[in-house]
């Protein structure tokens, strides 16, 4: 899902994102606040991703479990 080009379109996954948006916002801008992210949310792209800020897989993991 991060390739080279960290910048990810509307339909990265499908039609899920742009279906949804209203739902999901208030996560990106979470993760904008923590610095995962920038929105870009033009009409080709939602957002860059920022692979050097990103937390480690068992920190994610920690955060999901905590969720629940």
């Amino acid at each position: 899902m991060y390739g080279r080009n960290p910048k990810r379109s509307w339909y990265v996954l499908g039609k899920l994102i742009k279906d949804n948006y209203p739902k999901i916002r208030p996560t990106l801008l979470h993760w904008q606040e923590k610095g995962y992210i920038t929105l870009i949310e033009d009409n080709d792209n939602i957002f860059t991703v920022h692979p050097d800020k990103l937390p480690s897989k068992e920190e994610l993991l920690l955060w999901l479990e905590n969720l629940e």
